[in-house]
């Protein structure tokens, strides 16, 4: 028992050193995300002519602050991750473990720039460098081996994935952009977090690193396009934005399940095929008779 005690205050004390860059890190957030409230910039519309059509991005203070905060988040965890000492053991595939704070940090940025009450956006703010910081955590402790097969780290991380991916599918939804512009940013934002979220099956089969690295891009941006083809599809349907990211959503979580079953060669069991129709048909039906 006491040997025991011993050991986890060992390795809590190992980990205790990481949580000052990491305090770093989510305060340097912090102060970017409050910065793009109470700084005013004037505003200036970038526009190009794509195929014909005529395009513009509207260049304020929340998008510019929204980016840095993203750059920062990106440039902190990175180096906070190069200190760990199973870095460099994970190689390439460590640069990974950037996508979900990043997306986090975007998603915060992008939520709470239209919330005008001052104590709804503090709260809300709260609560999303909450989840910047346990996310970069989360990440952070994965890149260890044993912290990797816990099925706790897995979870967070795939609820991560899946709730950040819901924000941003509803806001591109929401948000009034053109289908030239809409299309592929939902399939560049699906093909990323799909990455994440099936790299760990492509790691474990057992083939050449540039055949699981292609092998990695290439399923990714097939989940992608299924999920941008029924966003397509979803613009002429009269499906609110929450309803229709919530079916692109299914799509995406089911593919990425499927998929992780079929690279790992693991045999889907009947059982598991109907919890995915099951589930999938309640939350469809669901949406659908709202």
């Amino acid at each position: 028992m006491k040997h025991a005690s011993a050991k986890i205050a060992r390795m809590e004390k190992r980990w205790q050193a990481y949580r000052d860059p990491l305090s770093v890190v989510v305060g340097a957030a912090a102060v970017g995300l409050v910065l793009s409230r109470a700084v005013e910039l004037p505003p200036r519309q970038l526009g190009i002519s794509v195929l014909g059509s005529a395009l513009g991005v509207n260049i304020n203070a929340p998008l510019i602050f929204t980016i840095a905060v993203a750059l920062l988040v990106l440039v902190g965890s990175r180096s906070m991750y190069q200190q760990h000492p199973r870095y460099d053991d994970r190689g390439r595939y460590a640069l990974l473990h950037l996508i979900l704070p990043v997306m986090v940090s975007v998603t915060i940025g992008v939520l709470t720039v239209s919330i005008e009450d001052i104590k709804i956006w503090a709260l809300a703010e709260l609560a999303g460098i909450s989840l910047l910081g346990g996310t970069i955590w989360n990440e952070f402790r994965i890149l260890d081996p044993v912290e990797r097969e816990r099925p706790i780290r897995k979870w967070l991380a795939l609820l991560t994935g899946y709730g950040v991916l819901l924000m941003i599918l509803t806001v591109i939804r929401q948000g009034g952009l053109r289908t030239l512009v809409a299309m592929p940013l939902m399939f560049v934002v699906t093909t990323i977090v799909g990455v994440r979220l099936l790299y760990p099956a492509v790691d474990e089969v057992e083939d050449a690193v540039l055949i699981r690295r292609r092998r990695l891009l290439i399923l990714s941006a097939v989940v992608g396009m299924m999920v941008t083809e029924l966003g397509w599809v979803l613009r002429f349907s009269a499906l609110g934005a929450a309803s229709g990211a919530v079916l692109l959503l299914v799509v995406f979580a089911v593919a990425v399940g499927l998929i992780q079953k079929g690279i790992t060669r693991s045999p889907i069991e009947r059982r598991e095929l109907i919890e995915y129709g099951l589930v999938s048909a309640a939350i469809v039906i669901a949406v659908l008779l709202r």
